[in-house]
Formats: C-alpha cells, sequence, structure tokens
C-alpha cells in the first residue's frame, strides 16, 4: 500500500520545482502514525522527489528529534524548523526548542533556496 496513493505525487513534486519551491514533509511528528508508517511515508515521499522533512519542531521529545533526523539522514532530505505558530495558546511557545542535529542538512543551504 503506497501512503501517497491517490497522490499525482510526481506531478505535484514537478510543479512545485517548476515554481522554484521546495517540496517538505511539515511537522511529521504531528500525523498519527506509527514510526513504521511514518518511516514508509518518508521513504515514499523521498523516492517521488521530495526535498525535506521538517525535523525540529516545538514539543518534540529528544527521542522524537533524533527519529525524524535519522529518517532525514537515511534519505538523503534536507531538514526544516519551524515553531508551526498559527495563534497564541496556552501550549506552545513560540521558538522554543528550535534547532537542527549535527547530521542535518539545513535547507536554506540547499542549491534552490535562493534561486532567482
Amino acid at each position: 500500500m503506497s501512503l501517497l496513493n491517490g497522490w499525482k505525487s510526481k506531478t505535484q513534486f514537478r510543479l512545485i520545482k517548476e515554481a522554484e519551491g521546495l517540496s517538505v514533509i511539515a511537522h511529521p511528528i504531528r500525523y498519527d502514525l506509527s514510526n513504521k508508517w511514518l518511516r514508509k511515508l518518508v521513504a515514499e515521499f523521498a523516492s517521488a522527489g521530495g526535498d525535506a522533512l521538517e525535523v525540529g519542531l516545538t514539543q518534540m521529545s529528544p527521542d522524537q528529534r533524533k527519529f525524524i533526523s535519522s529518517l532525514a539522514t537515511e534519505h538523503d532530505l534536507y531538514s526544516s524548523q519551524g515553531s508551526d505558530f498559527h495563534a497564541p495558546t496556552r501550549w506552545t511557545e513560540l521558538g522554543r526548542g528550535l534547532h537542527l542535529s549535527e547530521t542535518c542538512r539545513p535547507v536554506w543551504t540547499h542549491d534552490d533556496w535562493n534561486a532567482p
């Protein structure tokens, strides 16, 4: 079973690249997926032409950060980070805990990041 089933994934990734964008799986720990299914999603995303995985976000445990970072490294994906801040809440501190592990390649170092 493909987790990208129903997507015309190659088309979406091509369109993102034509628009000079980078495709990123945002906040992967917040999906209702086991590590097994998250690993499968990331593998399919990478093989379809995905560029990056968000590995730094607020309220992420050290074990979660280590696992997501390892997926990005394993699949040669760039890494992004973000607060996923949409509105003030008592559960999210803007900017708290944002950093990338030493094994991650920051998405802002991608050759297309500042492409004209």
